[in-house]
């Protein structure tokens, strides 16, 4: 999925951190990804990858794209 041309490690470090910037709670820790913000990213990165860079015409394609090469 990275390959630094469309989608480089230091996207997927301003993801994580898009993801996670909410309150610490007991059962959200600080620096961890909990199961739904885990899929945030995943959507997202797929989005970043394969949309925005112009490969699909959709986001949803971009997701579908996604689950078939890198799941």
């Amino acid at each position: 999925m990275v390959d630094r041309e469309k989608l480089n490690l230091s996207n997927c470090d301003t993801m994580f951190i898009s993801v996670n910037v909410n309150k610490q709670t007991a059962l959200v820790p600080q620096k961890a990804l909990v199961r739904y913000k885990f899929i945030e990213i995943i959507m997202k990165l797929a989005i970043k990858r394969y949309y925005e860079c112009g490969e699909v015409s959709t986001e949803l394609e971009a997701i579908d794209i996604f689950n078939s090469k890198n799941l």
